[in-house]
């Protein structure tokens, strides 16, 4: 149901990539997990330390994306990316009206990686080796690739108006500055006046492979459909941030100490949870948790002085999922009796006692502190 059960906090001038290991662990042994637990995340968290630690460490197992651009792949995996033949076949996935949404290709072959690390009793550093036996699935959208091509042409359009080295000092090149090329050394090695050129081989090569998508997984056994579907499911975890610093106000975070700053991020956690918990258990997933906070801020009426009341909420169509859902006719209705008012608050405070029961048998279990 991608309902949050686990948060860990760092330095924001640290990697992440070793915390994930720490709170997969953390997690595990909080809630006794004894089962394969699968990671699913974007390129951010795809190291071979982390694929190490998932399936030689743990016996666990993981659905990475890779870049496709760069150094990340060889020119032979670069090319099978392309490549479209009797032994590579891309299944076409459609939408209602019969265009192409997506289109998956996939391989099962055995991939070398290797890391350095540095032993913390001795100080010297090592290098680790292994093999993964991984199931490599090609996507190509359409829609993303012509979405991708744009992007590029006007970060090109952007870095073509840097003609001069001191128009560069002068201007933020942005993203765009993939697409530079500054020459300050001739072929002899002779320092010469800073020439500025496009990087044509970066911009082609970026146009080449727009609209296309790696992804990497050690579950061989998965059908590559479900694994495509798994890994874009993070888009709910995408949600839960949005949702965490825009409405929940997690950020920008007026605070200095280090326990206030756990403390506030406590609250906003325990928050997005329970948000969660309403969204799935309560209204099963037919009302979502942007029309839950936007009922809760906008939802108001004011006492007349006559036991009656004016509703002067705003957001009708909010008003309207709510009404269909929990059956109050007169929700949006504007002139409300107090009986009517009590009754609303009455399913309030089973609500809100249903979601505190859940929270102490939670920590009752020790899941929350």
């Amino acid at each position: 149901d991608l309902v949050p059960v686990s948060m860990q906090m760092y330095p924001g001038n640290e990697s992440e990539k070793p915390y994930i290991r720490k709170v997969i662990e953390e997690m595990k042994q909080r809630h006794n997990v004894s089962g394969k637990t699968i990671q699913v995340a974007d390129k951010g968290l795809n190291c071979a330390r982390n694929i190490y630690a998932a399936v030689k460490e743990a016996s666990d197992g993981y659905i990475f994306s890779k870049s496709i651009h760069g150094k990340n792949l060889s020119e032979k995996e670069k090319k099978w990316v392309l490549l479209e033949n009797d032994a590579n076949v891309f299944s076409n996935y459609t939408d209602e009206k019969g265009n192409i949404s997506f289109r998956l290709k996939s391989c099962i072959d055995s991939f070398d990686y290797s890391f350095k690390e540095i032993n913390p009793e001795t100080g010297k550093e090592s290098v680790t080796r292994f093999s993964v036996k991984e199931k490599r699935i090609v996507s190509y959208n359409p829609n993303l690739a012509k979405k991708q091509r744009l992007e590029i042409m006007k970060m090109v359009d952007k870095a073509s108006k840097f003609s001069t080295y001191k128009n560069i000092a002068k201007d933020e090149l942005g993203d765009c500055a993939k697409y530079v090329d500054i020459i300050t050394k001739d072929s002899t090695g002779k320092t010469i006046k800073p020439i500025i050129g496009l990087n044509k081989s970066k911009i082609d090569e970026d146009l080449k492979y727009a609209g296309y998508n790696l992804l990497v997984t050690s579950e061989i056994d998965m059908d590559p459909l479900q694994v495509y579907k798994t890994y874009h499911s993070l888009w709910k975890i995408e949600e839960s941030f949005r949702l965490t610093k825009s409405y929940l106000d997690a950020r920008p975070v007026y605070l200095q100490k280090k326990e206030t700053i756990y403390g506030h991020f406590l609250i906003c956690y325990l928050s997005l949870f329970l948000l969660r918990v309403l969204e799935i258990k309560c209204f099963k997933n037919k009302i979502y948790s942007y029309d839950l906070i936007n009922f809760m801020c906008d939802f108001s009426v004011v006492n007349k002085g006559d036991d009656t009341y004016i509703n002067i909420s705003r957001n009708q169509s909010v008003n309207e999922k709510i009404k269909k859902l929990i059956g109050f006719s007169n929700l949006d209705a504007l002139y409300l009796t107090k009986a009517e008012v009590n009754n609303f608050f009455q399913n309030c405070t089973l609500l809100d006692t249903w979601s505190t029961g859940f929270l102490k048998k939670q920590r009752k279990s020790g899941y929350i502190v």
